[in-house]
């Protein structure tokens, strides 16, 4: 899976800015993939969610929109996360990592990070 171009864009901002239009391009090619998608700022917010994501993982998309990533990994996460966000790592990162559902159970997830531009964009199999 790979989306060829995805800028960060603040889409809680005036829609009539430049690169809305790309923002929801790729929003519409994510809804559509069976993986769990996420797109988190630089401080790990989540920016933008698909069905797949809300689905495994017990949220409803506003729910998931209000949440960062630590607030999906099992706290013994963290301090990789935290890692990984100081890295300043340009690469794709492929890991299995413990996550965590809305009702507290926890899975493991193959999990491919891609740094982009100042967030992160994560496909979670």
């Amino acid at each position: 899976m790979g989306i060829a171009r995805l800028r960060q864009v603040d889409t809680r901002s005036d829609p009539t800015k430049s690169g809305v239009a790309e923002w929801l391009q790729a929003s519409q090619v994510i809804e559509g993939v069976s993986d769990i998608i996420t797109v988190a700022d630089a401080a790990g917010r989540f920016q933008l969610v698909n069905s797949a994501a809300c689905d495994a993982l017990g949220y409803s998309r506003e729910e998931l929109l209000t949440l960062s990533i630590p607030d999906i990994l099992d706290p013994l996460e963290w301090p990789r996360f935290s890692a990984l966000k100081k890295s300043n790592r340009k690469s794709n990162i492929f890991e299995t990592w413990l996550s965590k559902k809305k009702d507290g159970t926890t899975f493991f997830a193959e999990v491919s990070v891609t740094v982009a531009g100042n967030g992160f964009i994560i496909d979670v199999r």
